[in-house]
């Protein structure tokens, strides 16, 4: 017999993963959708949230090399010669 957690997930034992209700959007589409959650509660993401959140760390991440470079030229010191 299957036995749900606090939550209502279910543990599935082959994949080690809880198996949960998520509400969001996937594809356009908002809906309360079936999504797995590892040990520890965390949704496991699908490949394009994966890719999302790459591309979101990227961007900040040039963000701040853009503000350090411009506090250099501040201080009157050339980024591309550091």
């Amino acid at each position: 017999e299957l036995q749900r957690n606090d939550r209502g997930w279910l543990w599935c034992e082959r994949l080690e993963l809880w198996l949960g209700t998520w509400e969001g959007t996937i594809l356009r589409e908002s809906a309360v959708w079936l999504r797995f959650y590892d040990e520890q509660g965390n949704l496991v993401l699908l490949p394009g949230e994966v890719a999302e959140q790459e591309r979101q760390r990227a961007e900040q991440e040039q963000q701040r090399a853009e503000r350090l470079a411009a506090k250099l030229k501040e201080l009157g010191v050339d980024p591309d010669s550091v």
